[in-house]
């Protein structure tokens, strides 16, 4: 699996990004979250944007998982609710 984010104005750096598991997969999917994150770094939201990913619900829920225990830098010049995205693309091996 490759993880990616973006977090903009300001740029937000990952503290901790985990990586999902899940082995149920044949072939390449991916799956993009929109994230909400505060400006003490912990994800409050997370939810799978349907229109640019697979549907895969056993992916979904591992993704969803990970998602929700990101965590980003401190940024006290960040929204309070700062919205960004983590993209999650499993590949077969």
């Amino acid at each position: 699996v490759t993880v990616s984010f973006s977090l903009a104005r300001p740029v937000r750096h990952a503290v901790n990004l985990p990586v999902p598991s899940y082995k149920m997969f044949r072939r390449r999917n991916g799956s993009l979250w929109d994230i909400v994150v505060s400006r003490n770094g912990d994800v409050l939201s997370a939810s799978v944007d349907k229109s640019r990913s697979a549907s895969d619900n056993c992916m979904t829920e591992a993704a969803l998982e990970v998602a929700m225990r990101s965590r980003f830098n401190v940024d006290p010049s960040a929204p309070g609710r700062h919205s960004g995205t983590v993209t999650y693309v499993f590949v077969p091996q």
